[in-house]
């Protein structure tokens, strides 16, 4: 529900605050007055993707904002967009809404949301199904087939019904998706199956694991080899020297010395003698050990290292990283084999899925079948009472492509007298006919929630017809709160409250206002659209005024919407 408008330098507007209340509000005023640039400013707040209004001159910008009651229970679409959107919370079931739109002289306009500078689509998905503007340009949406099964789904009371399907059809949606990724991780897998499973035996046939001990045993060797080499080297050296061979001599004629010097000196000389023999000894020992079963096993350990770094700087990693590699490789084969596994699962679900939701989209589409009828009748009795006595509305059905809706397609037709073919409505019906067509299934299917616009639904119709459509308005905001712009005394004096627009002049300075009429000024204003201020007309507008509908219990019926509004927190605080 609508609860305060406010435009500021948009138009003629400089300044306007307006409360509303719930049930029909008729909004009337002399011609340029401003009333259409209330219905434009409604309009930008749907989104209206290019505004007919400027701002005020002088200003270099405009601003429209509306403040609306909304509930879960009556808008849960609008809700869906708010929580997709992060602007509630899970388990909110109503709220205040704050809705507005900036538009610059070059049309440009900047949309928010709850305060925050949102995109323009975000807020034409909230408004869906919370504000519904027609007028003689304009019918909302009745236009489309779309919005034509929306109206027969609501005649039908298959909201919910079809609530629980949109919602089961986009977890559809998204199995076909996981699904379609899947089928492309399996593709993929299945690609590089041949090379993983190549890789892997690769490098199970070359033992990285014992790169580190290999290493060890490969500097053990080198280092007994090298030793060999060193001790095979000196054993030569020796043997090709005098030493060995004249220290005998040395210790013969050091012995003929009778000094103590001598003495000690051949002592030392047969010391020496005694260490290199023993050396000589040992070298030949270790030279004896080197053999060709030593200098293979080095080559293959050598081989087998190269081998292994070859194979680390193939897979861009270090030898010791060999086995975490293999690690991962093995992952990803069986990761390739699950995905097979999970794809063909995925194929079951998807199977199974498809055919529920057949099987859902085929009860829908026969509970539209059986009420088809009943709306054609329901609406076409409303006919007579918004001047379209002998028109015909038909629904036709059919099954189309299944989507979120369904598979069923519907189509309006409609016909201006028995005697001429009906149409698809979108395509002969005028914009004053749609409107009149609108009201009538609104009248059917008692629809709640949105705000309902009319502009001008009265236009080119008489007196006694007004009066009747007025009536029609009237009942049709005991479910829905309504608006509707009017020059027919008859409708604004059957509305439940009445808003005025005027032009006011100051000097050089012209401006829109509009505010509530209290009773008196009601009266006023009722007798100036029968003609003016004379008694006569004074005395018209109060016996229009005094046959309006009881209002107390008119009262008790605009009390509906906001009950409605407060219905799920009632339930919760129970």
């Amino acid at each position: 529900m609508l609860k305060r408008l406010k435009i500021q330098d948009l138009a003629l507007c400089e300044l306007i605050n307006i409360e509303l209340e719930p049930g029909f509000s008729a909004l009337t005023g002399e011609s340029g007055a401003g009333k259409s640039v209330l219905i434009d400013c409604l309009a930008l707040l749907t989104g209206a993707a290019r505004p007919r209004i400027r701002p005020r001159h002088g200003c270099k910008t405009g601003f429209v904002e509306g403040e609306f009651t909304i509930s879960k229970t009556l808008h849960p679409s609008c809700f869906e967009v708010l929580a997709q959107s992060g602007f509630i919370e899970l388990g909110e079931e109503s709220l205040t809404l704050i809705l507005a739109r900036r538009i610059d002289a070059s049309g440009r306009a900047r949309s928010y949301l709850q305060g925050q500078m949102v995109n323009r689509q975000i807020l034409t998905s909230v408004t869906e199904g919370l504000i519904e503007l027609c007028s003689q340009n304009e019918s909302h949406g009745l236009r489309h087939t779309s919005s034509q099964l929306k109206a027969l789904d609501e005649f039908a009371g298959l909201q919910d019904m079809r609530a629980h399907f949109e919602a089961d059809f986009r977890k559809l949606k998204a199995l076909e998706l996981l699904f379609e990724k899947l089928e492309q991780g399996a593709r993929e897998s299945a690609s590089k199956k041949d090379f993983l499973e190549f890789q892997l035996a690769e490098l199970n046939e070359i033992p990285f694991q014992d790169y580190e001990e290999s290493q060890i045993k490969m500097a053990e060797l080198g280092q007994e080899l090298e030793l060999t080499r060193f001790s095979s080297q000196l054993q030569k050296d020796l043997g090709n020297s005098d030493l060995l061979k004249r220290l005998p001599t040395a210790v013969a004629q050091c012995a003929n010395l009778e000094s103590e010097q001598a003495q000690a000196l051949t002592d030392q000389i047969a010391i020496a003698q005694d260490s290199l023999f023993a050396l000589t000894r040992q070298l030949e020992q270790l030279a004896q050990q080197k053999d060709s079963t030593r200098e293979a096993l080095a080559l293959e350990l050598q081989s087998s290292l190269h081998l292994i770094e070859d194979l680390a700087r193939k897979h861009r990693c270090t030898a010791t990283e060999l086995s975490l590699k293999a690690v991962v490789l093995k992952d990803e084969l069986d990761a390739s084999l699950l995905a097979e596994e999970n794809l063909a699962l995925a194929a079951s679900q998807l199977t199974q899925e498809r055919l529920r939701i057949d099987e859902l989209a085929s009860r829908l589409h026969k509970k539209r079948l059986a009420a088809q009828k009943d709306l054609v009748v329901s609406a076409s009795r409303e006919f007579a009472g918004v001047d379209l006595e002998g028109a015909r509305l038909e629904v036709h059905l059919s099954k189309a492509n299944l989507g979120p809706s369904g598979f069923t397609f519907c189509e309006f037709g409609f016909s201006p007298d028995a005697s001429t073919p009906a149409r698809p409505i979108g395509k002969v019906a005028s914009g004053g006919e749609l409107a009149r067509i609108l009201l009538c299934l609104k009248l059917a299917t008692q629809a709640q929630g949105a705000l309902l616009i009319f502009d001008e639904i009265d236009a080119g119709a008489g007196g006694n017809t007004a009066e009747k459509i007025g009536y029609s308005l009237r009942r049709a905001a005991e479910h829905s709160q309504l608006l509707a712009v009017t020059h027919w005394p008859q409708v604004a004096a059957v509305a439940n409250c009445h808003l005025l627009v005027s032009k006011e002049v100051e000097g050089n300075k012209h401006y829109s206002q509009a505010y509530s009429l209290e009773p008196a000024a009601r009266q006023k204003e009722v007798a100036r659209m029968l003609g003016g201020n004379t008694n006569s007309a004074d005395e018209h507008a109060r016996q229009l005024l005094a046959q309006r509908p009881n209002q107390q219990l008119s009262q008790k019926k605009q009390t509906l919407l906001i009950k409605n509004e407060r219905n799920s927190s009632a339930k919760s605080a129970a």
